[in-house]
């Protein structure tokens, strides 16, 4: 029987994963690292192996094992990347509540035809065999769990949250931040994703590898994982991906012709026209080399010591503030068209020289947002939700927002400039006002204590990294571009810089607010 000739459902399930998909998952090694191009699935691959580790799923027999699951640590760049992560992987083990107790026959048929042994490829071949009559002389195979599980309800306990997932073998599924100060206690396997992009990457790495050391309980310890995406030479990510330093490893690249090779929908033309026509950047996000982070204008430590936690912020929201936005207009009827993004920024603190900015961690973005929706967004921030009664319900009205009034956001920067007057500033990205705004961003960064915090938030670093100072032959003249990185133009950090925009023009002029109060 060929691939064509099988059952279709088979078929579509043997195509869940492709082969250096399947290759990562079959690597027996106790660490093993992936340089990946982005957008070719390597955040699903994780959260796959992440479940069967933690269910104790055996890729080589297409049985559950639950005395061989173990505790599942997931650390990513972002809180809620690690969270998306944990989800999925809850999905993967739901699918194996479905798994049937005897598989002989589906295991036999999936070897015969070269199928991978995933839940779903078996799952898919058991339902096959028990839709056939028992009068064709098949025996209906009936669906129960594994031996081990049988009894219980669901191999998930209880109901999971966004962090943690207890499973019925006693294992948890846990999601942490990116602050290592967190990533404590819970040993177990560990799933480091885009760990290229991870703020501090060295006291994270220290932290979550050690969940994995081997203990009295343990005495042969447990995997550690590591995937991400080239992010400059400067990084841990890049020693132990391309020095003796990570030899340890057992090493995979997913590079775009790999991917394209095995499968996966996606072509060269279409990668090129994700990033513009920045050689160096197709080369760093989709073809796994690590370029140089020489040409940075803002160093990846400075970043790494503005993040804060949330309790932080928490503390620092109940004294006296300001607060100002701004808005990166992005195209919203082209077919892939960066995305926009609406920045929040708080100036916290009782006088000017003691002044601190805080980006609030909610990002307004998306792609294919219409000018309309773009506009009301910037309304709302202005004028303060309110709910039916008048009343503050979220958050205290802006002073003041910066819109991108260069080409197609002019006309919304004068309708809004008409209806708040100089509570809005129209800002025209000229050579000029762009120098302007990122040396000032810069500053605020280098600045001692540090004058603007950040979220944990990977695309406003990844922005905030691809932002370069450019030199004209001349050196008469600078110019400061943000590179494409295959997902957007940098749009959050240039949003962010808006946002300090505003209120560095509000002509050091600080209104106190405190508690929900509307208009400033």
């Amino acid at each position: 029987m060929s691939a064509q000739e099988l059952p279709r459902k088979v078929r579509r399930a043997s195509l869940r994963f492709l082969n250096y998909q399947r290759r990562w998952f079959s690597d027996p090694s106790p660490m093993k690292l992936a340089v990946k191009a982005r957008r070719v699935g390597g955040s699903t691959m994780l959260a796959y192996d992440a479940a069967c580790k933690g269910i104790g799923y055996n890729y080589f027999t297409g049985r559950i094992e639950a005395e061989r699951g173990g505790n599942v640590n997931i650390i990513s760049a972002s809180k809620k990347q690690a969270q998306d992560i944990l989800r999925n992987a809850t999905s993967h083990v739901r699918s194996m509540d479905a798994l049937p107790l005897d598989i002989d026959q589906a295991v036999s048929l999936a070897r015969k035809h070269n199928l991978p042994l995933t839940v779903d490829v078996l799952t898919a071949i058991c339902d096959e065999i028990a839709q056939r009559k028992p009068s064709a002389g098949h025996i209906i195979i009936p669906k129960k769990r594994a031996a081990a599980l049988h009894n219980a309800a669901s191999l998930i306990d209880g109901d999971p949250t966004s962090n943690v997932v207890r499973l019925s073998n006693g294992a948890t599924m846990v999601a942490y931040s990116s602050n290592p100060n967190t990533i404590r206690g819970n040993e177990g396997h560990v799933f480091f994703d885009e760990f290229g992009a991870a703020p501090h990457d060295k006291e994270i790495w220290t932290a979550g590898a050690l969940l994995a050391a081997k203990s009295l309980g343990f005495p042969e310890g447990f995997t550690v994982s590591v995937i991400g995406t080239p992010e400059g030479d400067d990084r841990l990510f890049y020693r132990f991906a391309m020095t003796e330093e990570g030899r340890a490893f057992s090493r995979h690249k997913i590079d775009l012709q790999t991917a394209i090779q095995d499968g996966f929908p996606i072509t060269v033309k279409e990668a090129r026209a994700a990033v513009g026509e920045l050689e160096d950047m197709y080369l760093q996000e989709f073809c796994c080399v690590f370029l140089s982070a020489a040409s940075r204008y803002i160093p990846v430590e400075l970043l790494d010591a503005a993040i804060y936690d949330e309790r932080e912020l928490n503390q620092a929201l109940a004294g006296n503030r300001s607060a100002t936005c701004g808005l990166d207009v992005a195209e919203s009827d082209r077919v892939g068209a960066d995305p926009c993004a609406l920045v929040r920024n708080y100036r916290i603190g009782p006088a000017p020289q003691s002044q601190v900015y805080w980006m609030a961690p909610h990002i307004q973005r998306g792609t294919g947002v219409s000018f309309q929706t773009q506009e009301e967004w910037v309304r709302a921030e202005l004028e303060g939700r309110r709910n039916a009664h008048g009343y503050m319900t979220e958050q205290p009205a802006c002073h003041r927002a910066a819109v991108d009034a260069s080409g197609i956001g002019r006309d919304m920067a004068k309708r809004l400039v008409q209806r708040f007057g100089d509570r809005v500033l129209a800002v025209d990205f000229t050579p000029a006002n762009k120098e302007i705004m990122a040396t000032r961003c810069k500053r605020f960064f280098e600045a001692r204590p540090i004058k603007q915090r950040i979220p944990d938030d990977i695309a406003l670093r990844r922005g905030l990294l691809n932002l370069h100072r450019i030199v004209t032959r001349d050196s008469a003249r600078t110019r400061f571009t943000m590179e494409r990185d295959g997902k957007g133009h940098g749009d959050e950090a240039w949003a962010l810089m808006l946002a300090q925009h505003a209120s560095e023009m509000l002509g050091g002029e600080y209104i106190p607010q405190k508690g929900f109060l509307g208009r400033g």
